[in-house]
């Protein structure tokens, strides 16, 4: 289990992980990002609302930053 790890929700459907390791970066050194796209069921049909982010900092004072 990481200390480190920032879970973000809502991240629109257009943001590429390149764009989300620059914004959260401004906060400390990233180890990774991982986005995931949030998919609903409706009627038989999938829709992606929006992304899911996981972004691990190197330590938790940089994590404490971003938050």
């Amino acid at each position: 289990m990481f200390k480190s790890n920032i879970y973000v929700k809502f991240i629109p459907t257009g943001i590429t992980q390149q764009e989300v390791e620059e914004k959260f970066g401004e906060a400390g050194a990233i180890l990774s990002v991982k986005l995931k796209d949030y998919e609903t069921n409706y009627n038989g049909e999938k829709f992606t609302s929006y992304q899911i982010g996981y972004v691990l900092y190197e330590d938790v004072k940089c994590a404490q930053k971003c938050i």
